[in-house]
């Protein structure tokens, strides 16, 4: 990690990864539909690339609140399918308290950012 330090990788995304793949067990519940939901072509949203779109980007507003997607959140945080990067990323530091640790961690490399 400190080798290239120009690569956004967090402590708790390192512990999450060496667990997954050194252990086989995840440290980390996806926060699909909760920090961040996937919009195909055709404007169909899913709250990843593996599961079913739920609605289109026009039924959002609508639907964002019901209790159709708060069952959906709740079966996704249990979901143990997919290892992309990016959405144990999101899962882990979609949030303030995430944000913060970003910051923390890679304020040193703030000029990466500014350029």
């Amino acid at each position: 990690r400190h080798k290239y330090s120009n690569i956004l990788v967090t402590e708790n995304l390192l512990k999450a990864l060496i667990n997954l793949y050194a252990n086989g067990t995840r440290i980390w519940e996806c926060k699909a539909l909760q920090n961040f939901i996937v919009i195909n072509h055709k404007g169909q949203v899913s709250g990843c690339h593996i599961q079913e779109p739920i609605g289109s980007i026009h039924e959002l507003p609508k639907i964002w609140n019901s209790s159709k997607l708060d069952n959906l959140r709740r079966k996704y945080q249990k979901c143990s399918k997919c290892t992309y990067l990016c959405y144990i990323f999101y899962s882990l530091h979609g949030n303030i308290h995430g944000n913060l640790q970003i910051i923390k961690e890679h304020w040193k490399n703030v000029k990466l950012f500014m350029r």
